[in-house]
């Protein structure tokens, strides 16, 4: 609820300081993609901040906004301001406002990735995202596994795959319709994790493994299925 001691406000680069109690790790890759990404968007993103003086605020959410701004040359920062409260209570709002979040669908995420990438090339989009080029082409290859699993060719059962050495026996999944490599790196991973899985876990897990061996990995690569190329832009 906004009060007169809580408001958003338009304040100078100058009167902002970081908070000494920010317990955010430093990444420089990530940096460099939060300026790239301001430079692109400009600041969407508010600056969660305190009074802590005349003229004087302290970041209580927005650190690394605040030094890509600077890093940008930015005058002001839209920020909201929570007046004069205490640090146990900035670092409250602070963990509230970083940590209250949820974790992506993964399968759900590779295809807004992939939807981006067409339009504006890996190179392009890992400059301003937290994935480099190498994690977005794996990205990739797990939407064509994707597309491969909704094949209508590809039958699934239950009781086939089963991890070495599990008593009494595990029911998992059975996948049936892909290329011998596909299958051995499918036993590969049963084999690593011993534990039943979803569709999704087994082809992150699948992903871990086939990187594991390379061999495999260019086994799949020289499949029948058609090859598919994708482009950097």
């Amino acid at each position: 609820m906004l009060t007169a001691s809580k408001q958003w406000k338009q304040i100078p680069i100058d009167e902002l300081q970081e908070a000494p109690w920010n317990y955010k790790a430093e990444d420089e890759r990530m940096e460099q993609a939060l300026i790239n990404n301001m430079k692109r968007n400009g600041q969407i993103v508010n600056l969660i901040v305190r009074t802590i003086g005349k003229d004087r605020y302290e970041v209580v959410n927005g650190n690394h906004r605040l030094r890509a701004l600077r890093a940008l040359g930015a005058k002001t920062a839209l920020c909201f301001d929570l007046g004069e409260i205490d640090t146990a209570t900035a670092k409250r709002i602070a963990l509230e406002t970083n940590e209250v979040s949820f974790a992506p669908n993964q399968e759900a995420l590779t295809v807004v990735l992939k939807t981006i990438i067409d339009k504006y090339g890996l190179k392009d989009v890992a400059e301003t995202t937290p994935f480099s080029v190498v994690e977005l082409r794996d990205r990739l290859e797990f939407f064509d596994y994707l597309a491969r699993m909704s094949d209508p060719n590809i039958i699934f059962a239950t009781e086939h795959f089963q991890p070495k050495g599990v008593d009494p026996p595990a029911l998992t999944l059975s996948i049936e319709g892909l290329t011998e490599a596909e299958m051995r790196l499918v036993q590969k991973a049963f084999d690593a994790t011993r534990e039943p899985m979803d569709g999704e876990a087994l082809l992150a897990i699948c992903r871990t493994v086939g990187r594991r061996d390379g061999n495999e990995e260019e086994e799949i690569a020289d499949g029948d299925g058609p090859e598919q190329e994708h482009q950097d832009g």
